[in-house]
């Protein structure tokens, strides 16, 4: 399924039971916001209103920071069109979606920025974490190659997300309307 970034999507995220057992209630495929509940336990929140920015394609290995033993795990989610074929990726996610964060320059002149995100998987939240979120610097061959330049460093989260169980299904990013807060959702 494409979707258009100018399509969003409408859920709920209900707090009907205690934090470990987060429930997701997909309300259709084609609305056009997302809804969520704000609810605050333990000091974690679940989320606010909030849209879909992106949709992966099937998550991989190298998504989730899978690797074989001996090997050092790449522990970042590379951002490329997934599902929004129509993005310029080398822009959409550093201006669009990540465009209001505080971003600045590392040692190597790349972009960093922290954001808090919700992880949610198979119905189950996990809380909020804080991340990283790295754009690389102009004139790397990344810029004309067409690869990714925007990544998601899974950083505390990685223990989460390093689960062959989850190869195969597709993650979804929203951000919430003060636009430092996400939510992803591994379906």
């Amino acid at each position: 399924m494409t979707t258009s970034y100018q399509e969003k999507q409408e859920k709920s995220i209900v707090s009907r039971f205690p934090l470990a057992n987060k429930k997701l209630l997909n309300l259709g495929k084609k609305q056009k916001q997302t809804n969520a509940i704000l609810r605050k336990l333990n000091q974690i929140t679940v989320e606010e209103t909030c849209e879909e920015v992106w949709r992966s394609n099937k998550l991989t290995k190298s998504h989730l920071g899978i690797v074989k033993s001996g090997t050092k795990p790449k522990v970042e989610m590379s951002l490329v069109k997934g599902q929004y074929r129509q993005i310029d990726q080398l822009t959409y996610f550093r201006n669009v979606v990540f465009g209001a964060l505080d971003w600045i320059n590392n040692e190597k002149g790349d972009e960093i920025a922290t954001a808090y995100f919700t992880i949610i998987i198979s119905g189950i939240n996990y809380g909020e974490y804080e991340l990283k979120v790295l754009h690389k610097r102009k004139g790397m061959k990344a810029y004309t190659q067409d690869n990714y330049v925007t990544s998601i460093k899974w950083g505390t989260a990685s223990y989460l997300l390093k689960n062959e169980n989850l190869l195969g299904r597709e993650l979804v990013l929203y951000k919430t309307h003060n636009e430092k807060h996400f939510l992803i959702n591994i379906e």
